[in-house]
């Protein structure tokens, strides 16, 4: 089965293979505190086209999550493609692959061809628009700028002026 590009999915690739790299790998729980309801993954291909991935309950037992190693290069065959519209998305991608009973997952050896990390960095000044879009989560990481380098070094720290830079992205 040929690999295909993540930004070439769609809902009618249910039988395509990916190569990717995990980048993050995190799980819901239940009210109850004590039983997961889902694994979710984030992916990135060798094009930086970026995906998330679900292990949904009901697959749980078919797979062992804790078998995948975030920073690991895998391949993925015959997993559903299918819509995600939800709130709090970790990407911007509309699609995610989901297991099911016959996905198969693949270790393969790591290439430098997957980056480690994908990053998305935006303007300041757009920062209020991001704030006000709920499907798509984002970090944000403080930069202190010196208003007056010179009156820092003898006023209080009240002299710093921030200037936040908005950071979406996935770290190793």
């Amino acid at each position: 089965m040929p690999l295909l590009s993540l930004a070439l999915l769609n809902q009618h690739n249910d039988d395509s293979a990916v190569r990717v790299r995990l980048l993050r790998l995190w799980r819901t729980m239940r009210p109850d505190g004590i039983t997961i309801q889902q694994f979710h993954m984030m992916f990135v291909d060798n094009q930086v086209t970026e995906i998330e991935g679900l292990i949904d309950t009901d697959e749980i037992p078919l797979f062992d999550p804790f078998l995948l190693n975030e920073g690991r290069i895998y391949r993925f065959t015959n997993f559903h493609v299918r819509p995600y519209e939800d709130d709090h998305r970790v990407s911007p991608a509309t699609l995610r692959i989901c297991f099911h009973q016959e996905t198969v997952v693949e270790e393969l050896p790591n290439g430098q061809d997957i980056p480690a990390y994908n990053f998305r960095f935006l303007d300041a000044a757009d920062l209020p628009n991001a704030v006000h879009n709920h499907a798509y989560m984002s970090d944000i990481i403080e930069v202190l700028v010196l208003a007056d380098p010179e009156e820092a070094l003898f006023e209080d720290i009240a002299l710093l002026r921030r200037k936040s830079v908005l950071l979406k992205g996935q770290f190793l």
